[in-house]
């Protein structure tokens, strides 16, 4: 599966700020589990895009998750398993994490430990994001998965121009 959040942010690259900016994330999985109302999908790779930045991946291992309960779908640090963000919609509900979804604007992000997490792009901060966009994708194979997080990346770049 591939997830993406996209949407306007504000955070740092490396240092440099950046305001009200355009910005993606995309997360490819092949396996997704559940386990007591909660399910997880590790990240076989965490593409990143930032408006003026560029794109990179993240360097630490990262999940998405869907607290069942809350109606809460977020991003979250595999290692730690801190909360990175966090957004709560009732689109979620009665959503697996295994069927496409959406597009589908579902608002502000609540961010908790998204500061200076690893990328190739340097350390990453996001302090506010609105305008959340979701968007859930079937990926028949794992190899074609791997093609498509570039392709999307190059996709979202021609609509910005």
């Amino acid at each position: 599966m591939l997830y993406s959040f996209s949407g306007t942010g504000t955070g740092s690259v490396n240092g440099a700020g950046f305001t009200e900016t355009p910005f993606s994330i995309q997360l490819l999985t092949e396996n997704v589990v559940y386990t007591n109302g909660i399910y997880f999908g590790e990240a076989a790779s965490t593409a990143l895009e930032i408006a003026g930045f560029g794109s990179g991946t993240f360097t630490k291992q990262t999940r998405i998750f869907l607290n069942t309960f809350g109606a809460v779908m977020g991003l979250s640090n595999s290692a730690t398993g801190g909360d990175l963000m966090n957004v709560q919609t009732e689109f979620f509900r009665g959503y697996n994490m295994k069927r496409n979804l959406g597009p589908e604007i579902v608002g502000p992000a609540y961010l908790t430990l998204f500061r200076n997490y690893s990328s190739t792009l340097g350390n990453f901060s996001l302090t506010k994001a609105t305008d959340i966009t979701f968007t859930a994708t079937v990926v028949p194979e794992p190899s074609c998965g791997v093609l498509a997080v570039p392709a999307f990346l190059t996709g979202l770049r021609r609509r910005r121009h």
